[in-house]
């Protein structure tokens, strides 16, 4: 997306060098960790004070031809807390809610997506608040509550600039025991019903 409107903070895992130009403003955590407790420590409300809109981008992502001010439009016009964009029907997902529809623009829903993830500061502060990497590593089931926990109310799938997501993560965790302590502690409150709840203009 350029530095121009961007900055970028990029966690490595392995050895892998970034030496092209394109990563010289980069910066780079080379640190041992999951998701979550990268989110929550780095990510503070101090840190991302300055900034108007947090992609929390985590996976294997092919952006095609997104274009981010397109999309920075849609969730102002909408006034969207939360959004994500539509996955073509060439990705792997693990919700079918994500996937591109024949909308014009997108659909509000009840659920985003953690892996391209795009926040306002406020609705990433409430999220980041949420968060306790010292149990759930990975993150599974917070995007669940995001209404009744964080008060995200307006979320949104943005069909006019998908991308493909090209491969899942592993499933070989503790993330599905993670997710149900996560119910478990916040039982009673609703959870998200991968639905549909109007066309976004």
């Amino acid at each position: 997306f350029g530095h121009e409107e961007f900055d970028y903070l990029i966690w490595v895992y392995d050895d892998t060098q970034f030496d092209e130009p394109v990563f010289s403003k980069c910066t780079f955590i080379r640190e041992k960790g999951i998701i979550c407790y990268f989110f929550k420590k780095y990510l503070t409300p101090e840190y991302c004070a300055p900034y108007d809109y947090i992609f929390t981008w985590v996976d294997d992502l092919d952006i095609n031809q997104f274009d981010y001010e397109k999309f920075l439009q849609i969730m102002e016009r909408n006034t969207l807390d939360m959004a994500q964009p539509a996955l073509t029907h060439y990705s792997l997902r693990a919700h079918i809610l994500t996937l591109r529809h024949s909308n014009p623009v997108g659909r509000f829903t009840d659920l985003v997506e953690l892996m391209a993830m795009v926040s306002t500061n406020a609705a990433w502060n409430r999220y980041w608040q949420m968060l306790e990497p010292e149990w759930n590593f990975w993150g599974w089931g917070y995007n669940h509550l995001l209404r009744s926990v964080c008060d995200i109310k307006r979320l949104g799938i943005i069909d006019s600039q998908p991308i493909t997501h090209l491969k899942l993560g592993s499933r070989m965790t503790d993330a599905p025991k993670e997710k149900q302590k996560l119910f478990e502690k916040y039982k009673g409150r609703e959870r998200a019903k991968f639905k549909t709840e109007g066309e976004l203009v």
